[in-house]
């Protein structure tokens, strides 16, 4: 069942992995909402979240971004974070079959 890469993973390792993927789906989620107010762009809170959420959050927006020009569709809300939300619930549940 699931991926033979995974066989012979311990739980604890699994388990580790499927809380960090929470714990990273909140800071999106944070940036998110933190992107609809007015903030000090030199917090560090915000540059905390920016600087972990931007190597996954960039390049899944150029992909989209390249999809939508192909496409000729004209979207003006950035949805790469559903995207990446998904492939964290993907992940997810690859790994909670483990478990």
């Amino acid at each position: 069942m699931g991926f033979p890469i995974l066989d012979g993973f311990p739980m604890d390792i699994i388990f580790i992995l499927l809380s960090l993927l929470r714990v990273y789906e909140m800071c999106v989620f944070a940036r998110i909402m933190l992107s609809w107010i007015q903030i000090d762009p030199d917090n560090k809170v915000i540059d905390f979240l920016i600087k972990i959420t931007d190597p996954v959050l960039l390049p899944v927006r150029e992909v989209y971004m390249r999809i939508m020009d192909r496409l000729n569709i004209q979207i003006p809300l950035d949805l790469s974070p559903i995207v990446v939300f998904l492939l964290i619930g993907f992940l997810e549940r690859i790994l909670a079959s483990y478990l």
